[in-house]
């Protein structure tokens, strides 16, 4: 008697569960979707300046030579550290369009008072890509994003904040390791 009572509920929790992802699972064709790069067209080695702004603190990032340099004093920036940047924004997909109400932006930190406004150029100062990044998404594996001119806010794949909130100084190329002292003869 037991088995069958067992059976019955696990029969019946399995119907449940198939009519709450029917009614709030992520097919719906009333939720907002949009799949595909957060920023197409985005080519990393095609971008020869990164503008960061966030809470009045700037950061530019400008391709120069064979390097990168930090700033208006152009002091050596670390390039490694950059290039990864431009390879994850390349590499965002779009998860969700969370928001299509310009007044939401607040909440998901995508408007100028709490986002990080970022500003990606190519040769000559042309506009590549421009957007805010909101703050992190609710698995902290991920981002709110909005691009300019857009009024959808978009849940994306990677948490792209993290090295965007960086400040100016960590920027900077690290120091290179001293060489270690001579062995005694």
């Amino acid at each position: 008697m037991r088995s069958r009572a067992t059976l019955a509920l696990l029969a019946l929790l399995a119907v449940l569960g198939a009519a709450a992802a029917l009614v709030v699972g992520p097919w719906r064709s009333d939720r907002p979707r949009e799949h595909g790069a957060a920023l197409p067209g985005l080519v990393p080695a095609e971008v020869q300046a990164v503008r960061i702004t966030r809470s009045g603190a700037d950061v530019l990032l400008a391709r120069e030579g064979g390097g990168w340099k930090l700033g208006e004093a152009k002091e050596a920036a670390d390039a490694a550290a950059v290039e990864a940047l431009l390879a994850d924004l390349a590499a965002v997909e779009v998860g969700a369009v969370v928001s299509k109400n310009a007044a939401r932006q607040e909440a998901y930190e995508t408007d100028a008072a709490k986002g990080i406004a970022v500003r990606l150029e190519g040769a000559g100062g042309k506009l590549i890509a421009a957007f805010v990044v909101g703050k992190r998404g609710p698995d902290f594996a991920s981002a709110y994003l909005k691009r300019d001119g857009a009024v959808e806010v978009l849940l994306v794949s990677r948490d792209v904040r993290t090295p965007l909130a960086k400040p100016a100084e960590s920027w900077k190329e690290p120091p290179k390791p001293a060489d270690p002292p001579a062995p005694p003869k």
